[in-house]
């Protein structure tokens, strides 16, 4: 996952002298936000340490089979979408709002399941 932030990272700096063209292969806001919603959720996933660092791994091809998109059509967008800070930030709260939803559908589910002692 740090390898696709870094890969935006160098393309956004390589792109910033070239003009706001829209790329051939733009993908769409919402789809991105689904994107950047997976890699958040699998960059958790790691930090939590629920899976192996090595079955973390296979995350970049994950979200790129998931999404039918490859690296560089993703960073070309990923480019795009932050030249519009407006925008970009909307995107990342409603993003931000998902993961919220998530974190309370398990956060309720948690408190609703009867709890068990073993003795």
């Amino acid at each position: 996952m740090k390898k696709i932030l870094i890969l935006f990272i160098c393309f956004y700096f390589y792109q910033c002298d070239l003009n706001n063209k829209k790329p051939n292969n733009l993908i769409s806001q919402s789809q991105l936000e689904n994107i950047i919603f997976d890699i958040l959720l699998l960059n958790a996933i790691e930090a939590n340490g629920t899976v192996e660092s090595d079955t973390i791994l296979i995350g970049d091809e994950f979200i790129y089979q998931k999404h039918k998109v490859d690296s560089i059509q993703l960073s070309e967008s990923f480019i795009f979408y932050m030249k519009d800070f407006d925008d970009y930030t909307a995107m990342y709260k409603r993003v931000e709002q998902r993961l919220q939803n998530v974190k309370d559908s398990i956060n309720k589910t948690n408190t609703a399941m009867p709890s068990t002692s073993f003795q």
